[in-house]
């Protein structure tokens, strides 16, 4: 269940990378990126990554962890006003208050929620209680979209690759008729790394095997004591 949770606001990340680590998939994006607008203009939807919902991967040499940006689109259907968000779901190994976003937006983190409502809401397909969801709020005049760049928004996490496809939950309003539209779509979030552990049937033969190893190096070093005595 959700304890607690944590809410900061944050100014578009501006300084240089020493070192840049690329998702290999991105190459895809370029090719993807401008029939992806399209596509979600066409549907029904609001706020959106691009898609397919590929994160560009960087890290500094001086920081042990990478940062996950994600370049994020106003369709031309919608209009975003103060109090309008968007949720990224489940995002493995999240630095808490690492978040980065394009002024207006604050951003928060939940371990629950929430889930975007309005006139065609839909609910994401997972929302596992275990790992930091991040959403963000915005708070600034209003934008018209045509469709509109909202920029990148990014967060980092201890894991520095990214190919699990986690559920992206939005709302904006309809320009049109003025009401709240959500939806839920999904975007490609860290993956978590496997870490190999011995299993204790392994682990126990190797340490009385060590043990019996320093037992005969000292009961070797005692005979050659007593020679030389």
């Amino acid at each position: 269940m959700k304890t607690n949770n944590t809410t900061n606001t944050f100014s578009t990340h501006k300084g240089p990378k020493s070192t840049m680590k690329i998702n290999a998939t991105l190459l895809s994006l370029v090719a993807a990126t401008a029939f992806g607008v399209m596509a979600v203009s066409a549907a029904h939807a609001d706020i959106n990554p691009v898609p397919p919902g590929i994160p560009t991967i960087t890290q500094d040499l001086n920081d042990p962890f990478s940062t996950f940006s994600y370049p994020i689109v106003l369709t031309s259907t919608e209009t975003l006003i103060s109090g309008n968000y968007f949720t990224m779901f489940d995002v493995n190994g999240l630095v808490s208050g690492s978040e980065m976003a394009p002024t207006g937006f604050t951003a928060s983190e939940a371990l629950v929620g929430p889930v975007a409502t309005g006139s065609f809401s839909s609910s994401p397909t997972t929302d596992n209680p275990n790992i930091l969801n991040v959403t963000y709020t915005y708070s600034g005049p209003t934008v018209v979209g045509n469709p509109t760049a909202l920029g990148n928004f990014s967060f980092k996490s201890i894991y520095s690759t990214a190919t699990t496809r986690n559920a992206f939950s939005a709302v904006a309003e309809d320009t049109g008729s003025g009401t709240l539209n959500s939806n839920a779509t999904s975007y490609i979030g860290p993956t978590a790394s496997a870490t190999t552990v011995p299993e204790p049937a392994t682990v126990v033969p190797f340490l009385l095997g060590g043990l019996g190893l320093m037992a005969l190096i000292v009961r070797k070093n005692r005979r050659a004591s007593d020679v030389t005595a």
